[in-house]
């Protein structure tokens, strides 16, 4: 077989591209088998940085003349394959991994990178450690809201940005590119939380607006789903909004909670503007169970 870097292939501008499925079980012998499905991608999004995407994960790394910058190992399945991806690329090390927040199935796997230092925001550093995965590095490197890394005259930035899908999320700016990494907040055009596994539903909101009004950057690149733009931010919060809003509405119409009717309801309501959005009919009907439960806890008894 192959190696991974023998398997890509330039596609010229934004894009070096692919690998597929080395087979398909149950395709049949005809011309559905010879579309390959693409399960590893490597794009280039600016002239020194990278998107590397497998099985729905996205990592990012930056290149610099002393090493390599990397968010995310994107679990210990994919991280030998991000490692190739690296080597495809550049000779040099790996030197930082960040890790967005302290979720395994994005930061597990990063002790394949065993030439760097690994960082995190400090509310996610006991998480790590308490799991105690050989295969996990704890970080070394903590900070509180701000921080910057310097490699090779590179110079990044890491912003905590407050409670969200968990309460450790870093956003990583690169300044020269004018772009942001971030692994957990929003998914460009999907439907990135049912709202749930988060008792911060308001505070991931007013992060997104934080982050729209405070930072500076044109492209995003996020854990999972396509690039998108800061605009993507603007976007995911209306979201937030219009949910929210929706289900307070079937409430006044007289809906009963959790009813077919009122998920009917707020599906209608959001559809013409999200419709289109991965996962929106799958995630309509657990989000009005997950917000009704979210209010519930959060008002006084």
């Amino acid at each position: 077989m192959c190696d991974f870097a023998s398997r890509l292939r330039w596609l010229g501008g934004l894009a070096c591209v692919a690998v597929s499925a080395i087979a398909i079980l149950g395709s049949p012998p005809s011309a559905a088998r010879a579309q390959p499905t693409v399960i590893q991608q490597l794009v280039r999004v600016a002239d020194d940085v990278y998107m590397f995407s497998m099985t729905g994960y996205n990592s990012m790394f930056i290149v610099t003349d002393e090493g390599v910058i990397l968010m995310d190992p994107i679990g210990a399945a994919r991280a030998p394959l991000l490692k190739a991806a690296v080597a495809s690329v550049t000779d040099s090390p790996v030197r930082y991994v960040v890790y967005g927040n302290d979720h395994a199935d994005h930061i597990s796997g990063g002790a394949v990178f065993d030439t760097a230092e690994f960082v995190i925001q400090q509310n996610g550093v006991g998480r790590v450690a308490a799991r105690a995965d050989p295969v996990t590095p704890v970080p070394t490197i903590m900070y509180d809201d701000f921080m910057t890394l310097t490699l090779g005259g590179k110079t990044v930035e890491l912003y905590y940005v407050g409670l969200g899908h968990s309460d450790n999320n870093s956003l990583l700016v690169y300044p020269a590119e004018r772009l942001a990494f971030g692994g957990d907040f929003i998914e460009t055009e999907g439907v990135f939380t049912s709202f749930g596994f988060t008792p911060w539903i308001d505070e991931w909101a007013d992060s997104l607006n934080w982050i729209y009004d405070n930072l500076d950057f044109d492209t995003f690149v996020a854990g999972h789903g396509p690039i998108g733009t800061k605009e993507s931010f603007r976007q995911a919060r209306g979201y937030f909004d219009d949910f929210m809003a929706a289900v307070r509405a079937a409430r006044t119409a007289g809906l009963e909670d959790n009813s077919a009717e009122m998920v009917s309801y707020v599906h209608d309501a959001l559809a013409p503007t999200y419709g289109t959005w991965a996962r929106f009919e799958a995630r309509v009907g657990p989000g009005v169970a997950n917000l009704i439960r979210y209010w519930a806890n959060r008002e006084p008894q």
